[in-house]
């Protein structure tokens, strides 16, 4: 008795192999820590974290207009 023909399809799986592992990289150098920062890069950082701050005021300023701080003084002229 003939044997049936499976269509071109083997009985099992074809075995994959699993992708090689990726190659090992060293890791990155410790960032510095910030005592180890000089005192003219920290000046800089808050320079230019003040600089940012003011252009965003000055923008929420020009969409919402400006401040406007009212005084009302409560005590009468006692004469």
């Amino acid at each position: 008795m003939p044997r049936r023909s499976s269509g071109g399809r083997s009985a099992r799986p074809a075995s994959r192999r699993a992708p090689a592992p990726a190659p090992v990289s060293q890791a990155p150098a410790p960032a510095q820590s910030e005592r180890s920062r000089g005192i003219g890069s920290m000046i800089a950082e808050g320079m230019a974290f003040g600089g940012g701050s003011a252009i965003a005021h000055r923008a929420v300023e020009a969409l919402m207009g400006p401040r406007v701080r009212t005084m009302i003084n409560n005590q009468q002229n006692e004469k």
